[in-house]
């Protein structure tokens, strides 16, 4: 079989490729819709006063590391920052366990030391679920759904925040 070989003209191929490759003139890009969107605050004065800035380690959701690390005695640092599911909060509907979060304060003022908490109600494992049991029901629509990395695997899970019911349970 024979190749049939073409001999293209760049000036006529060039006008039907180019407006595929090269947008209009005053075609805005999306993307930089906010780019100077920083300058309205530009003169913006900080809240927190000066030297009134704490610092906090973060732990994630690991409480053990906390025991023992050297936050706890060290002035640069005002406390520990825990993350807490929602799930663990609330193991029922309407039943509350505050009883990790006691511990944790107890511990840390012992060393004059402050708690921030961070309230989880997604996570990045396919395995835990941060919402309470009672919420995955039809009531409450299910209350979580999958995140998904590009490749198209589960990420982990988030709640329903759109959902009236989720953000009732929520709030």
């Amino acid at each position: 079989m024979r190749l049939l070989s073409l001999r293209c003209n760049a000036a006529a191929v060039l006008p039907l490729i180019f407006p595929i490759f090269c947008p209009a003139q005053g075609w805005e890009n999306p993307a930089e819709r906010y780019l100077d969107a920083h300058e309205a605050y530009s003169d913006a004065l900080c809240p927190i006063a000066a030297g009134d800035i704490r610092h906090f380690v973060y732990f994630a959701r690991d409480r053990t590391a906390l025991r023992t690390h050297a936050l706890l005695t060290s002035d640069r640092f005002a406390g520990a920052q825990i993350m807490y599911s929602w799930r663990e909060l609330e193991p029922r509907e309407d039943v509350y366990d505050f009883a990790a979060i006691r511990a944790d304060v107890a511990y840390l003022a012992r060393f004059g030391k402050r708690l921030f908490i961070q309230l989880q109600d997604a996570t990045f494992s396919p395995r835990h679920k941060p919402v309470p049991e009672y919420l995955l029901s039809e009531t409450y629509d299910g209350g979580a759904t999958e995140q998904y990395f590009d490749d198209g695997a589960v990420e982990g899970w988030v709640s329903k925040r759109w959902s009236p019911a989720v953000q009732t349970r929520f709030a």
